[in-house]
């Protein structure tokens, strides 16, 4: 028969094995863990959730949200990274208009049809008898204005 492991009596042993400073057992051991030892399911379809690497989990949201956002303690943030959109104080924001034609601020177009392919546009801001900003006339190869032959502006 083997002897004891220990000469210690068992007050002894435990004086040894528990740590008073935090409540705990004194334990020589590392543990690891990875995200494939982790695993979330959805409480109502009971499916598995699938874990990033970077410990993010995608979700599918099937029911409408209703979200409600006060003005006086709320804020969005709309951007990209740290390109974030300016709201001025009076609360409009300034937009940049690319890739068109008319450029200037304008709140009223009118057509005109001059033969059977050509058509002009006239922009103007104050309305019908405002200021002309732009004008932009659309050219058709023929009168079916199937095809473009070009458009200008001026």
């Amino acid at each position: 028969m083997a002897g004891p492991y220990t000469k210690l009596d068992a007050n002894q042993v435990l004086k040894h094995a528990f740590n008073e400073a935090d409540d705990s057992l004194r334990v020589d051991a590392t543990i690891s863990a990875s995200i494939g030892d982790v695993s979330v399911v959805d409480a109502v379809t009971g499916t598995p959730q699938k874990i990033n690497s970077d410990g993010s989990i995608n979700v599918d949201i099937v029911s409408p949200i209703n979200i409600s956002i006060d003005a006086s303690t709320d804020s969005i943030a709309i951007g990209q990274g740290s390109n974030r959109m300016t709201v001025n104080s009076d609360g409009t924001a300034d937009v940049r208009v690319s890739n068109t034609l008319i450029t200037a601020p304008f709140d009223y177009v009118g057509a005109s049809y001059p033969s059977d392919t050509v058509e002009t546009y006239l922009y103007r801001l104050g309305g019908a008898t405002g200021t002309i900003v732009g004008l932009v006339t659309v050219t058709y190869t023929d009168n079916t204005k199937n095809l473009i032959a070009s458009v200008s502006k001026s």
